[in-house]
């Protein structure tokens, strides 16, 4: 049985860089990473970007945050809307009890930029 969870969040419209506190339903408050249980896959599925100019990265880690690794680089390159949908989803699996996974942010310009996305949540493969 599988899970799917939408995910949002925005820029602070300050900062060139940071950490995404993603939102869901799912969560009691912001979080800014998404931890990955032992034998278990996530799936992103959609990103959807809109607003501002702005690079979304979609980073994992396998020891609990103590190093980070890019997996996927998604570009808005101007003002206004991006949506993918991908055929073949960023997969971040876990292999211990200490992968998660979070989204950055990188514009060349301060200001407020919006993220969308689903997330399946399996079992790994």
């Amino acid at each position: 049985m599988t899970d799917l969870i939408a995910i949002y969040g925005e820029t602070d419209g300050t900062t060139l860089t940071d950490t995404f506190s993603l939102n869901s339903e799912w969560f009691e408050s912001p979080v800014d990473y998404v931890k990955v249980d032992k034998g278990l896959s996530a799936k992103v599925w959609i990103l959807e970007l809109s607003g501002a100019a702005v690079d979304v990265l979609v980073d994992m880690s396998p020891d609990d945050g103590a190093s980070w690794i890019n997996v996927k680089r998604i570009k808005l390159p101007s003002d206004g809307h991006l949506e993918l949908d991908h055929r073949r989803p960023v997969i971040i699996a876990a292999k211990n009890d200490t992968t998660r996974f979070r989204l950055n942010w990188s514009q060349a310009a301060a200001a407020k930029s919006y993220v969308n996305g689903v997330v399946e949540f399996d079992q790994a493969r």
